[in-house]
């Protein structure tokens, strides 16, 4: 008798894989963590082997997890690619999409790119702001996904990834020895500025803000003037080309969580579930 897996339950199954609990999946795919329990318990009676052992406080797949991951993911590309070529001419309304100013900018605009060419009846309003700022519209109603570090929000998220901050000067005109430092960067609230004084001041290194800007490109066009040094992510580096370079004998720096936040309700859409899942499979970082 021919036994056919459940795609529900493989769905769980690698959301429980990639974000190491139940309570992670449980966001990612929509379900509460009883249900998520529940479909992998009823996954490993089809398949009749243990799926998962705890490790610390992580989930992690046995060895016929592992086996399975592969040919799961591979099911599941191949079951959204038939229900996106059966649907890619019927996805149609607007998806409101927030993206922080400069986490990932070129691959996002290559998303979006993709997306409205295969998706022509779609529609979707893009806001750049800082993270703070996309939460805050998320939370008034006022958009629908948004791509952020992540913040202080009860908004259900999924994780792309840890993204390091890095201080950035111009390479043809070194500023490391200057006193104080002199720096450049966006106006408040702005989680690199924080960090950058943060461990400036630890260190006991003076410095002295010389541009303040509500406009990443402002700060683009100061560090490329050799003006000051900032703290931003390695996209900021590619998009001066090579005007810039990352400095290193700066106190260290840390890593900021890249956040896919969602509202609940469009992403039973199925033009916001569409994007969402563009997004997670394209903007992993790392």
């Amino acid at each position: 008798m021919n036994r056919t897996l459940s795609i529900d339950f493989l769905r769980t199954f690698v959301a429980i894989a990639d974000g190491g609990t139940f309570a992670a999946a449980a966001e990612r795919v929509g379900r509460t963590v009883s249900a998520v329990s529940l479909q992998i318990d009823r996954l490993e009676e089809q398949v009749g082997r243990a799926l998962f052992q705890k490790s610390g406080r992580r989930m992690e797949p046995t060895s016929a997890g592992q086996q399975l991951l592969d040919h799961a993911r591979t099911i599941l590309a191949a079951n959204d690619a038939a229900l996106s070529a059966m649907t890619s001419d019927r996805l149609s309304g607007t998806v409101r999409l927030g993206v922080l100013h400069d986490a990932l900018e070129a691959a996002a605009a290559t998303v979006l790119a993709d997306f409205t060419m295969a998706h022509p009846q779609a529609r979707i309003e893009v806001v750049v702001d800082t993270s703070q700022a996309l939460i805050d519209a998320m939370e008034a109603g006022k958009l629908d996904q948004a791509i952020a570090f992540q913040v202080n929000t009860r908004l259900p998220r999924d994780t792309l990834g840890l993204v390091p901050m890095r201080w950035i000067g111009n390479r043809q005109r070194s500023l490391i020895d200057e006193c104080p430092l002199p720096l450049v960067m966006l106006e408040e609230p702005c989680a690199f500025r924080r960090a950058a004084l943060a461990a400036l001041d630890e260190a006991g290194l003076p410095w002295r803000i010389v541009l303040v800007s509500a406009s990443l490109a402002a700060v683009r066009a100061a560090v490329g003037a050799g003006l000051g040094i900032t703290v931003r992510t390695a996209e900021f580096i590619q998009s001066l080309g090579g005007g810039a370079h990352e400095i290193d004998r700066l106190p260290k720096l840390p890593q900021k969580q890249l956040c896919l936040y969602r509202r609940v309700p469009v992403i039973t859409s199925r033009t916001g579930s569409a994007l969402h899942r563009e997004c997670l499979e394209k903007l992993k970082v790392g």
